[in-house]
Protein backbone atom coordinates (compact mmCIF):
# COMPACT_ATOMS: atom_id res chain seq x y z
CA UNK A 1 0.00 0.00 0.00
CA UNK A 2 1.03 3.32 -1.02
CA UNK A 3 -0.08 7.09 0.43
CA UNK A 4 0.85 9.80 -1.15
CA UNK A 5 0.09 13.95 -0.77
CA UNK A 6 -2.78 14.92 -2.72
CA UNK A 7 -2.41 15.92 -5.89
CA UNK A 8 1.22 14.48 -5.85
CA UNK A 9 2.41 11.74 -8.81
CA UNK A 10 -0.77 8.91 -9.20
CA UNK A 11 -3.26 10.82 -8.15
CA UNK A 12 -6.24 12.81 -10.59
CA UNK A 13 -6.01 15.49 -11.45
CA UNK A 14 -1.83 15.84 -10.36
CA UNK A 15 -1.00 18.97 -9.51
CA UNK A 16 2.55 19.17 -9.73
CA UNK A 17 4.39 22.37 -10.99
CA UNK A 18 6.69 21.29 -14.52
CA UNK A 19 6.31 24.91 -14.80
CA UNK A 20 8.60 25.54 -11.76
CA UNK A 21 10.90 23.11 -12.73
CA UNK A 22 11.34 24.24 -15.95
CA UNK A 23 11.94 27.94 -14.77
CA UNK A 24 14.75 26.52 -12.41
CA UNK A 25 16.19 24.63 -15.18
CA UNK A 26 16.16 28.04 -17.55
CA UNK A 27 18.07 30.36 -15.04
CA UNK A 28 20.65 27.85 -13.97
CA UNK A 29 23.17 29.96 -15.88
CA UNK A 30 21.92 33.14 -14.64
CA UNK A 31 22.88 35.02 -11.34
CA UNK A 32 19.27 35.97 -9.82
CA UNK A 33 18.74 37.22 -6.81
CA UNK A 34 16.41 38.61 -4.54
CA UNK A 35 13.18 40.47 -6.08
CA UNK A 36 13.92 38.83 -9.64
CA UNK A 37 14.33 35.54 -8.58
CA UNK A 38 10.65 35.93 -6.51
CA UNK A 39 9.45 37.36 -9.77
CA UNK A 40 10.21 34.51 -11.96
CA UNK A 41 8.91 32.25 -9.27
CA UNK A 42 6.08 33.67 -8.87
CA UNK A 43 5.16 34.07 -12.33
CA UNK A 44 6.13 30.35 -12.85
CA UNK A 45 3.43 29.41 -10.53
CA UNK A 46 0.93 31.48 -11.55
CA UNK A 47 1.27 29.75 -15.38
CA UNK A 48 0.97 26.49 -13.48
CA UNK A 49 -2.57 28.13 -12.03
CA UNK A 50 -3.71 28.93 -15.18
CA UNK A 51 -2.92 25.39 -17.01
CA UNK A 52 -4.56 23.42 -13.97
CA UNK A 53 -7.86 26.41 -14.31
CA UNK A 54 -7.53 25.75 -18.15
CA UNK A 55 -7.76 21.80 -17.48
CA UNK A 56 -10.92 22.03 -15.24
CA UNK A 57 -8.96 21.82 -11.81
CA UNK A 58 -10.67 23.09 -8.76
CA UNK A 59 -7.84 24.43 -7.38
CA UNK A 60 -9.63 25.61 -4.40
CA UNK A 61 -9.89 22.11 -3.35
CA UNK A 62 -6.15 21.90 -2.71
CA UNK A 63 -6.45 24.31 0.09
CA UNK A 64 -5.97 23.94 4.10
Amino acid sequence: MVIELRGLCYSQPNVLCPERCAMQLATLGENLQGQAMLQRLVDSYQDAYERLVRAGVDVEAFHN
